[in-house]
This record gives C-alpha cells, structure tokens and sequence, in this order.
C-alpha cells in the first residue's frame, strides 16, 4: 500500500469508534476539533451518511487535534470527551453531537458551567467529570493524538485519513 505508513502511525485503540467492527476493512480516521466549524458540518455528514450506507464496511474513529491557536476552549472541549469517553463511549458520542451543535454558544469563559449543566441533564456524574477535566491524564491522551498528527503532518481540521490516505479540509 502507498499509504502503509500512515497506516503504521495511525493508532485507533482507546479511541472513540462508530461503524463496523474494530476489524473492519475500511478504516476513516477522522482529526477533528470541537470549536471548528468546518469540522462540525464534517462530522454531522459522516455521523449521518456512514452508518446508513456503509455501516458493516466502514469503522469511524474520532481523533482529537484541538487547533488551540485558533479556538480558545477547542482543549477543554477535547479534554472533556477524553473524560466522557472513559464513563462511557455512548456518553462521549452525546457529547460529541452536543458539543458541535452547541459550538457557537460556547466560550472559554462558559465551557465548563455549560458541560456540567450538559452532564446533569444526561444523568451524568458532574462532578467525576469535572475532577477528570482537572486530572493531567485527560490532557495527556489529547496530546498524544496531536502529537499523533503532527507525525502524520496534519495541519488543519478536519483531516481525515481513509485506510491511510490523508484527505484535507471538508471531503
């Protein structure tokens, strides 16, 4: 394969997945940041249209790849699906479909009183999570996804890689 070495960087265990199984011989990796609003409109179509025309074929991953320059609460987003993602990965796809719809009513400034109301009305554990948002770990793992795609030169959001094959900008 021309793209093996992507493929070799590209590491989905302990990351949130849709589609067909972990085996699955179609494998979309998706580099996505919260507060983007390109990635928004990507990821609502690939939630939408994956599952319906290819969900025994193709297995969506969602990677983490905060753009922090540019969007000021894109870490504490990313962070806050790290910890979700550990109560639950049904929980962490709530709040990824929360968290994109919600996109322009988010600040820095109000992301974490919004995530708590978020997680009461889910009959989430608010405080678990807010005690997670303060533990280093969540913030490790979203670094090293973007380590992860810094490797894979990745650059902008979303970027998306389709057995390997990187694929920039909104497809």
């Amino acid at each position: 394969s021309p793209f093996e070495d992507n493929v070799a960087l590209l590491k989905t265990d302990r990351q949130p997945g849709y589609g067909a199984g972990e085996g699955a011989a179609v494998k979309l990796v998706v580099f996505s940041d919260f507060q983007c609003p390109f990635c928004q409109k990507e990821e609502q179509e690939l939630r939408k249209n994956i599952p319906a025309a290819f969900g025994d074929k193709v297995r969506v991953y969602f990677t983490d790849f905060p753009l922090t320059s540019i969007h000021p609460w894109a870490m504490k987003g990313s962070i806050a699906g790290r910890c979700l993602y550990r109560q639950s990965e049904a929980a962490f796809w709530n709040y990824h479909d929360w968290a994109y719809q919600n996109q322009k009513d988010v600040t820095l400034e109000n992301f974490d009183a919004k995530l708590q109301d978020w997680a009461k009305q889910q009959n989430l554990d608010a405080a678990r999570i807010a005690a997670c948002m303060n533990d280093k770990d969540a913030a490790a793992e979203v670094e090293k996804t973007m380590a992860q795609g810094h490797e894979l030169a990745v650059s902008a959001t979303p970027t998306l890689f389709l057995n390997g094959r990187k694929l920039e900008g909104g497809v």
